[in-house]
């Protein structure tokens, strides 16, 4: 049966440093412990022979010796400051740890009639994660040609680092697992026999944004903006220095534009156009991400 308890460590902070300024702090450390990742381990309602099985809800095929340990604290800061009564700046760092380390085993296909499982496995592995994140913009108004447009502009950065350890122990067993009073008998593997994998997949951002809304008339606006980007990945094999992945995009251009028409007070018309670059966090069947979206967005309305 699925047993677990979380813990959760807050505290945040802020306060005035200067006239216009104000600077907030905050941490979290969460940690959750279980003998399973998660409590959905349940057997299937027919047999393979399509006859019911006797399972009930409370039956479980999470192993007595199951373990999922996630830790994970968060460290932010952020600084904001009114530079005067329409421009405003503002800074924000995040440095966010995770430490992973499981034991798990689970029937991942049908059961036969005689109670074995067609399918288990039983795994083990940890993986250590670190984000570095960091933004800052200035954002605010200003008169050109007797009517207010607004101004936005700003930097970020991000870096994420994931370690996959040396302990990696991966087992599949067929047809042979038995079913006993709901649980299922499968019993551990030797642990210490883990894969030095010790492999390592770094992905670091950064991005440029300018965007503009400029008001020509009383019921028109243009927004105009656009991005400078760069995206790069490097994944790597500790013990032998074997890079298995290497990809760099710079000074990706992304500009967009539109036009809003206030037809009246309740009504208004658009036309819009965008190209996209979007890195993503999906991975291919080999476990590599995927490269960033790239296109174009055409859009009215």
């Amino acid at each position: 049966r699925y047993k677990g308890e979380q813990q959760v460590i807050y505290g945040v902070a802020e306060a005035d440093v200067g006239k216009n300024t104000i600077l907030n702090m905050s941490i979290e450390h969460n940690r959750q412990e279980s003998n399973a990742a998660d409590t959905g381990r349940g057997y299937q309602v027919l047999y393979t022979d399509l006859t019911p099985t006797p399972f009930s809800r409370h039956d479980s095929s999470i192993p007595e010796w199951g373990l999922y340990d996630n830790k994970r604290t968060s460290l932010s800061f952020g600084l904001e400051h009114k530079i005067n009564q329409d421009w405003d700046a503002k800074l924000s760092y995040t440095r966010t740890a995770r430490e992973l380390f499981f034991r798990r085993g689970m029937g991942v296909n049908n059961v036969n009639t005689d109670n074995t499982i067609e399918r288990d496995h039983r795994l083990q592995n940890s993986a250590d994660y670190s984000v570095h994140a960091f933004d800052s913009r200035v954002n605010g108004s200003f008169n050109l040609l007797g009517r207010k447009h607004d101004l936005i502009a700003g930097f970020n950065y991000s870096s994420t680092e994931e370690l996959i350890k040396d302990d990696f122990v991966y087992q599949e067993f067929y047809d042979q697992t038995p079913i006993i009073d709901g649980y299922l008998q499968a019993p551990p593997l030797d642990w210490d026999s883990g894969k030095a994998l010790w492999s390592q997949e770094t992905t670091k951002q950064y991005g440029l944004y300018l965007a503009t809304r400029i008001r020509p008339s009383e019921n028109i606006s243009l927004i105009m903006g656009s991005r400078w980007s760069d995206w790069r990945i490097k994944a790597e094999r500790k013990i032998t220095g074997e890079i298995t992945d290497k990809r760099e995009y710079s000074t990706v251009f992304t500009p967009y534009a539109g036009i809003v028409f206030d037809v009246n007070n309740n009504l208004s018309i658009y036309g819009s156009y965008t190209e996209i670059f979007k890195p993503q966090s999906a991975e291919d069947i080999s476990g590599a991400l995927l490269d960033p979206e790239e296109g174009k967005n055409y859009e009215v309305g």
